[in-house]
């Protein structure tokens, strides 16, 4: 019983722990070193990368699979055009994102900037509001963030990388989570509230079966045509060597000109 216990809990830990999906336009070379990062977080099970095209179906069925998503955008494309703006990349995506996830587990990610401060962060969200609205949060890392990470990490993207990570970390009510019941210990009482329902059940079902078997073994109580009624009697005639026994068979038939009686 030990055993089964511990490879129930191993499961439970492995289903409850977080699946991130990140999604952009760029290849997964670009945030390689994001998927790195996030994996060093405790709670994360594995980190799926997805290139958004222009086959949204393939967008929706990535997007049920992860219990939470990173919008990922570089500005290596020329602009910061997430939403809100001409020529927008990703409308439509963050959207999906949040109505299949919920808020709290959508992030926005914003790569190779000039600047990553909060000036910058404030200035995003003022034009494109959609980010605030859709995402739990926004960051932002320039070329000089990334590249400090192969050394020597400053301050600033230390702490940037964990508050993404406590985001990722603390999301709540996961939208495609299954909740796994704990599995009973010896000795430890059960739960019987479902009990008198499945009684009730049984109790239905064994009746209707006793219904249906006895409608089955009942005779005909006809053995005439439709519109016609037979009628047989018996009677004994008294014989000066015996009795003889004469059947009639008395035949009423109904049509639409009238009665007929036939002996």
């Amino acid at each position: 019983m030990a055993k089964v216990e511990e490879k129930w809990a191993a499961y439970r830990l492995q289903v409850t722990m977080t699946l991130v999906g990140i999604f952009s336009r760029e290849d997964e070379s670009c945030y390689r070193w994001l998927s790195g990062q996030l994996l060093e977080s405790r709670n994360v099970r594995d980190v799926r990368s997805v290139i958004i095209t222009n086959n949204s179906l393939t967008f929706y069925e990535e997007a049920s699979k992860c219990n939470f998503a990173i919008l990922y955008h570089s500005k290596t494309r020329g602009r910061i055009n997430v939403t809100d703006v001409t020529d927008s990349l990703y409308d439509m995506e963050l959207q999906h994102l949040n109505t299949v996830h919920g808020r709290q587990n959508v992030l926005v990610v914003i790569d190779d900037l000039d600047s990553s401060n909060e000036e910058e962060k404030a200035r995003i969200l003022t034009f494109q509001p959609k980010i605030r609205n859709l995402a739990e949060d926004l960051f932002l890392f320039s070329s000089a963030d990334k590249a400090s990470l192969g050394y020597q990490p400053s301050a600033h993207v230390l702490r940037t990388l964990n508050d993404m990570k406590r985001v990722v970390e603390g999301a709540k009510e996961r939208s495609n989570l299954v909740q796994l019941p704990l599995l009973p210990r010896m000795g430890e009482p059960r739960n019987y509230k479902f009990a008198p329902y499945v009684l009730i059940f049984l109790v239905v079902v064994i009746l209707l079966i006793s219904l249906i078997i006895w409608l089955s073994t009942r005779a005909p109580e006809s053995t005439s045509v439709p519109g016609t009624t037979l009628l047989t009697y018996i009677t004994m005639t008294p014989e000066p060597h015996g009795n003889t026994t004469i059947i009639h068979n008395t035949t009423t038939i109904y049509n639409t000109t009238g009665l007929y009686n036939s002996t």
